[in-house]
């Protein structure tokens, strides 16, 4: 601090002692008026907000979702050997249980085995009907096992625009309902995600209460002082309660992503508050009075906790460069906690730590449990050996920073919960039983009416698309990728009585398929719906009677895909790629050109690539859906990473710059917080664990953890400089001073995130073990680089 400055500075910080019964009643009215808005921060479930808005993989599952009502799709399953039992008490116990799961809120319809013909149900056992058969065979998989032995209703859900019941309550109904069933379990992506939401909410609650359990004791353990724990406290829960409220009044919600708000808001509060607790034992243990020791504490501390408040909120700020709508919420929620923090601790730290405390010197349980004696010493060996020391930090960040090479991402969603949770059995056992887990579309441009020869092309596509996608099982050998590929040209096929294509006229091909589909919309309407969509299907109309959308709506046909969910990325997009491939390929043919009303390509398409049949099919030939999304999900959130922590490096080396007025110390400082991260990330890479997304976010995100202790550390050592230490004795001070804090602090937070071990998220237990490493390493960093970095450029004597 500038010498010039030190008087205003010790005037204000008098100001704020002697008033510190007045900023402790501000602190608990601001408390208790924030506490309605604090509790109306909710969570925005949405998968769509996860990915860039206006990206493709968004926009093609909006058209999806807004042309066909809705594209969630939970399978109920349970277990039932007597299902195709020929006295029909199998089917009668599956209408019950269908008639039961369309009446929950939520849901729009119902697919089972027992619609399929009809009726009461029971013509689909029979082996003597026309259509029984074909119709078993094509829908196993979907209705039911191959085997006949497991039952699966497909809960088609209504979107959330149209219902008022939460997604999670309905699934929820789901799992209830069939739960009464042997073997009832649910499975689905819309399960999956509700799964993790529910999860991400219990952590939430969790870490509120057994962190700060566990932050007391540890806290206690160290500073031996009841006092200096519960500031800590107040301070984090006041932050919280303030933020939360911001949040709320500026239209913010908590997403999958920004779910650890408390962990980091945690993280600055209770590293703020120890150094100032330390301080303020030093002081007593010194013989100085309580008012005059927080005075003290607060002269050497207010600048550097200042700029690391600052710094923080800077570097979580930069998430705000991300083109993901949750990571800029995430940034903006933890750059705004950093900075409430400042306000928490004026208004809070004078009066507790002052409250009905004594004049003499340090109270016996004010003794650390760790001297700032035992830190010292690391100075001198750092002198002795330090050829040695700078071999061993470059070899550290090339062999971490190759493992960073290694890296991969994990896409199957099913990793993100523990092995034997529900989730994950319910997916074990519908990819035994039923095939694949993952659900996912085509939608093709089609014609106003159908007629067979558009369903020819849509069989021949098909056909193509289950013999030549192929994945690699896990001995490596070519195996089908999709294990069902399902759209109402196979229906209309399995339900009628004749060979369609063997019937003499064109005419009458058209209207035995046509009448097909009207068949399978009278028994299963709502699936008829969900894939073939014209026009006319919209019931909104105007003044003047006429369908408002249905001269801006073409028609569309969709194509329903099932794959293995429980596959390695690589798999998995080689996968979505194939299809694609075969896609576009099949649509470049004239005869799906002329259906869509698009113009095969002609000399003018160098001109004008717009007008183009490959624009067009890219236009309005889509892969997508839920597995598309999760696919692609973690590599969404990692897209833009290194930008976010490009720029919180360069907005942290420029707040410190401004704090300490020197680039190189603000370079010295960068190194021991970007440590961490390449030490983490790269370990990460040589242990083969992959970035789910708990680890997507982690490099901005230590950037703003591990300031703290470099901001304090450098402002100590020039505060010993400018009283004319040398550079060995500034450090060795630094080191006997600032040690102690960073290093309870950073013991509190570690014991205090191992709460987050035990979370059913895995993503969750990544995130609390990567911070806790993260500060593991700041801790080295900020004890053993930086001080040998400070020897190196720090000029005078040594």
């Amino acid at each position: 601090m500038p010498e010039q400055r030190q008087p205003l500075g010790r005037s204000l910080i008098d100001s704020l002692i002697a008033a510190r019964w007045l900023l402790l009643v501000i602190a608990l009215v601001v408390g208790v008026a924030v506490m309605p808005w604090a509790g109306q921060l909710t969570f925005d479930r949405s998968i769509e907000t996860m990915f860039p808005p206006g990206g493709e993989l968004v926009n093609n599952y909006r058209q999806l979702k807004e042309t066909f009502g809705g594209n969630e799709i939970v399978m109920a399953v349970y277990q039932d050997d007597d299902l195709l039992a020929i006295d029909g008490e199998g089917i009668r116990r599956l209408r019950r249980m269908h008639d039961r799961l369309a009446a929950v809120p939520g849901v729009r319809a119902v697919l089972s085995l027992d619609q399929l013909l009809g009726g009461d149900g029971l013509d689909i056992v029979r082996d003597d009907h026309p259509s029984a058969y074909k119709l078993r065979e094509l829908f196993a998989g979907y209705t039911h096992s191959s085997d006949g032995r497991v039952a699966s209703l497909v809960c088609m859900l209504k979107p959330a625009g149209e219902t008022s019941v939460p997604r999670h309550e309905t699934i929820g109904d789901i799992r209830s309902i069939i739960g009464e069933q042997p073997g009832g379990m649910v499975a689905g992506e819309p399960a999956m995600v509700s799964e993790g939401f529910r999860l991400v909410e219990a952590d939430g609650r969790k870490l509120a209460t057994w962190s700060t359990v566990l932050l007391a004791i540890t806290i206690l353990l160290c500073l031996r002082s009841i006092r200096w724990v519960l500031i800590p406290i107040v301070v984090v829960q006041w932050t919280l309660l303030v933020t939360r409220a911001t949040l709320v009044l500026a239209g913010v919600r908590l997403s999958m992503v920004s779910s650890m708000l408390t962990a980091i808001v945690t993280v600055v509060g209770v590293a703020t508050v120890i150094h100032i607790a330390v301080r303020f034992q030093q002081a007593r243990r010194a013989g100085l009075g309580p008012r005059e020791s927080l005075a003290d504490a607060a002269r050497q501390l207010a600048v550097p906790i200042f700029w690391s408040c600052a710094t923080d909120a800077v570097g979580f700020g930069s998430l705000l460069a991300s083109d993901v709508t949750p990571v800029r919420e995430f940034g903006l929620m933890m750059a705004v906690g950093a900075l409430l923090v400042l306000p928490g601790v004026v208004l809070v730290v004078p009066g507790l730590a002052l409250l009905r405390a004594g004049r003499g010197g340090a109270a016996v349980e004010d003794a650390p449990a760790i001297s700032p004696e035992q830190l010292g010493p690391l100075m001198s060996r750092i002198e002795r050996h330090r050829a040695l020391f700078l071999v061993t930090l470059l070899v550290v960040v090339g062999l971490f920073g190759w493992g960073m090479n290694r890296l991969e991402i994990e896409t199957d969603f099913t990793k993100n919960f523990r092995g034997g949770s529900r989730i994950v059995r319910a997916y074990e056992f519908v990819e035994s039983r039923l095939g694949g887990a993952g659900v996912f579309d085509i939608t093709l441009p089609a014609p106003a009416r159908l007629d067979w020869n558009y369903m020819q092309r849509v069989l021949r596509l098909e056909q193509r698309l289950r013999e030549e996608v192929v994945v690699l099982d896990e001995r490596g050998e070519p195996t089908p990728g999709l294990t069902k590929v399902l759209s109402l040209a196979d229906g209309v096929v399995a339900g009628s009585p004749v060979e369609i294509n063997g019937l003499p006229l064109r005419i009458v091909r058209d209207s035995t398929a046509r009448k097909g589909v009207e068949l399978m919309h009278e028994r299963i309407p709502a699936f008829v719906d969900a894939l073939y969509f014209t026009p006319t299907d919209e019931n909104e109309t105007n003044s003047d009677g006429a369908n408002t959308a249905a001269a801006t709506r073409p028609a569309r046909f969709r194509i329903m895909l099932r794959a293995r969910e429980r596959q390695p990325a690589a798999e998995k997009l080689s996968l979505i790629a194939q299809v694609d491939a075969i896609v576009r390929d099949e649509l470049e043919q004239d005869a799906w050109a002329k259906d869509a009303r698009l113009s095969p390509p002609d000399a003018s398409a160098d001109e004008s690539p717009e007008g183009t049949l490959d624009q067009a099919i890219a236009d309005r030939a889509h892969v997508t859906g839920y597995f598309v999304l999760l696919t692609n999900l973690i590599a969404s959130l990692l897209e833009d990473q290194w930008t976010c922590f490009g720029i919180a490096t360069l907005g942290i080396a420029v707040m410190m710059m401004l704090a300490f007025r020197s680039p190189t110390l603000a370079a010295a400082a960068l190194v021991p917080n970007a440590l961490p991260i390449i030490m983490v990330l790269g370990g990460m890479g040589w242990l083969g664990l992959k970035m789910n997304m708990g680890a997507a976010m982690i490099a901005a995100v230590s950037m703003g953890l591990s300031v703290d202790s470099s901001i304090h550390y450098i402002s100590s050592f020039r505060r010993a400089r400018r009283d004319g230490s040398t550079v060995v004795a500034a450090i060795v001070q630094t080191q006997r001073t600032v040690g102690p804090a960073v290093v309870f602090s950073t013991l509190a937070l570690i014991v205090g995130f191992a709460v987050l071990v035990t979370s059913q998220f895995i993503p969750t237990v990544y995130f609390g073990v990567l911070v806790s490493l993260a500060m593991l390493g700041g801790l080295f960093g900020n004890l053993l680089v930086l001080p040998f970095l400070l020897l190196l450029v720090s000029p005078g004597d040594r």
